[in-house]
């Protein structure tokens, strides 16, 4: 199908639909291609540490649907998979859960989610209960139990994520598809575990232990990881983030990796610099500037065990009560999903600093409305997710802008480096209007490793 931009640029947007059933390229068994169909309504969302969703609607009266007597198997729930190809770039990818006929309207509609989802339905490999590991040969580390002959216990958090989606991808019928990068490839790549190891703080190792005789899935294990403390540095960073992309084989069959970033996914704006992509608010569609105090937490205690707890870790954050005036709010955050033997103190430590990252002070997360297509940089088939993004609010300074339009009072006065303030684009839900103009609302945080109020000087 085509689709037109705001300035009448006409861009290319494909739906492939590909199937489990394998095909043998040479000795490599991989998703084919068997429909490309003519979806309408389709939405998705891209995201790292979580699954995106999409949704797609197919008129089976379509003179193209009906010519295509495979549609049915092409939408087949559970083992086939869409995936969306913009001006031949492709851009996302997903596993269809769920299929619904509507007799009346003759359509079908399909939902599902990003190949991240599939971590959710997968459960641990093996037993980490007291797990020893040598990596590049030389680096070996104890997960949890001391031996003789190893000096001291801890793995850093970024390698046991890498671990827990090595073991669970090579058990025999996992997705064909979805691959997780092999060790000691990419170099250069901080998504590579060799570049991790010589530089990762001995500070911050931490002790993990994850029994198989709890079951839990991979997504739950990765989520305890990548709620670490994250920073801009490699010293201040525990935790790590988890980013399956999509893209097109040297034969043109899509496939998905998951791969492991450490200290983070995405440039910070110092590393950024002059090259830090800014978002001009004079041009967007829409803004929502989020404020929440719902969940604010200046007090916080970190638990584990659902049942008596083991360990604990606590902080009450003396800054944002005696500097910034925010009265103490507590809660108490019980890792109910794993047994008291789990979770460590280093790990609860870890959690407590990424969980004081974000709830120590309300939660800000605007979203900001762009055509999906523009020349702005903020670009369906160039979107910097992930990275550090400049905030630019010019009715701030002018008060009104020259047609008289009120000022916006939103990034507020006050905020660090007076109206352009950086945030960390970490979502885009993607709307690919059947007429009119296509639409990406993106969701912005505050860059990780840095808790700080929303500033309102």
């Amino acid at each position: 199908m085509s689709v037109y931009s705001p300035i009448g640029d006409i861009h290319t947007v494909r739906y492939l639909l590909t199937t489990l059933d394998p095909q043998t390229l040479g000795a490599q068994p991989i998703s084919y291609p068997i429909a490309e169909l003519p979806f309408t309504g389709v939405t998705f969302s891209l995201a790292f540490n979580q699954a995106g969703p999409f949704s797609a609607t197919l008129n089976v009266e379509n003179a193209q649907v009906q010519n295509a007597t495979n549609w049915i198997e092409a939408t087949n729930p559970g083992k086939t998979f869409f995936w969306v190809i913009a001006d031949d770039q492709i851009v996302y990818g997903g596993r269809i859960l769920n299929r619904t006929y509507n007799l009346s309207a003759q359509q079908v509609t399909i939902t599902g989610a990003g190949f991240h989802g599939y971590w959710a339905q997968r459960l641990q490999a093996k037993d980490y209960t007291a797990f020893i590991q040598t990596y590049s040969g030389s680096y070996v580390y104890a997960w949890a139990n001391a031996t003789p002959t190893l000096p001291g216990v801890g793995v850093p958090a970024p390698l046991v994520a890498w671990q827990l989606l090595r073991d669970a991808a090579a058990v025999t019928g996992s997705l064909p598809n979805l691959t997780v990068p092999a060790h000691g490839t990419g170099a250069g790549s901080n998504s590579d575990p060799d570049t991790w190891l010589p530089v990762y703080p001995l500070d911050n190792l931490i002790t993990f232990s994850a029994p198989l005789s709890q079951q839990q899935t991979i997504d739950a294990l990765l989520q305890q990881l990548v709620n670490m403390g994250g920073g801009a540095t490699l010293a201040t960073s525990v935790g790590c983030d988890i980013v399956t992309d999509v893209a097109l084989d040297s034969n043109g069959n899509p496939y998905a990796t998951t791969s492991v970033w450490w200290p983070r996914y995405g440039r910070t704006a110092a590393q950024l610099g002059d090259a830090m992509q800014v978002m001009d608010l004079s041009t967007v569609i829409d803004l929502e500037w989020n404020e929440d105090a719902t969940a604010q937490a200046t007090g916080i205690v970190e638990m584990n065990g659902a049942g008596g707890v083991k360990a604990s870790a606590e902080s009450v954050d003396t800054v944002a009560l005696n500097t910034y005036h925010y009265p103490l709010v507590e809660q108490a955050l019980c890792h109910t999903s794993t047994s008291p033997t789990t979770l460590s103190a280093s790990v609860l430590a870890s959690l407590l600093k990424g969980d004081r990252d974000l709830y120590t002070y309300p939660q800000l997360a605007p979203v900001v409305t762009v055509p999906a297509w523009s020349s702005t940089g903020f670009s369906l088939t160039n979107l910097p997710l992930g990275d550090d993004v400049g905030m630019f609010n010019p009715y701030e300074r002018m008060g009104q802008n020259s047609t008289g339009l009120p000022s916006v009072p939103f990034p507020p006065k006050g905020s660090p480096s007076a109206y352009l303030i950086p945030l960390r684009l970490i979502r885009a839900d993607v709307t690919i209007a059947d007429e009119g103009v296509s639409t990406m609302e993106l969701t912005l945080n505050p860059p990780p490793g840095n808790p700080s109020p929303p500033g309102y000087g």
